[in-house]
């Protein structure tokens, strides 16, 4: 069916408990050939939400559950395999979503680090990647 998903890789309470107030991830970020360092802290969290500032700016408080819904992708234009993937954060078991479009977008999300992708990625038909977004720091 059209309206089901993907299972997510994490549940709201994983991520919850990954993120503590003062936990810090950086990413490097090429977008076009624009390459970037991005900060993101945790500022306040509660049962309810999380407050992030992304390079300095304080975020809107959000939802556990809206960060878990992030990562929900419908079955009919999406495929979740295993995946090893080497990054700066070492060696990583994850779970690969391929999500088909223009461009399609590639997520790896590590089975030991419960949030946002370690890396994505944005490639057009062509084979020319657009995008790329890779965690790069986690404390």
């Amino acid at each position: 069916m059209a309206n089901e998903s993907l299972p997510t890789p994490y549940t709201a309470e994983q991520i919850q408990d990954a993120f503590p107030v003062g936990t810090v991830l950086e990413f490097e970020l090429d977008e076009a050939g624009s390459e970037r360092r991005s900060v993101w802290k945790v500022e306040a969290a509660d049962a309810e939400s999380v407050t992030f500032s992304f390079d300095g700016v304080r975020s809107e408080p959000a939802k556990w559950e809206s960060l878990r819904l992030h990562a929900s992708f419908p079955s009919d234009q999406a495929e979740r395999t295993e995946a090893q993937l080497t990054t700066a954060l070492g060696e990583l078991d994850c779970w690969h979503y391929v999500v088909q479009g223009e461009p399609r977008k590639d997520y790896w999300f590590s089975k030991a680090h419960p949030g946002p992708p370690v890396l994505m990625t944005a490639t057009t038909a062509a084979g020319v990647e657009v995008l790329r977004m890779e965690q790069v720091v986690r404390k």
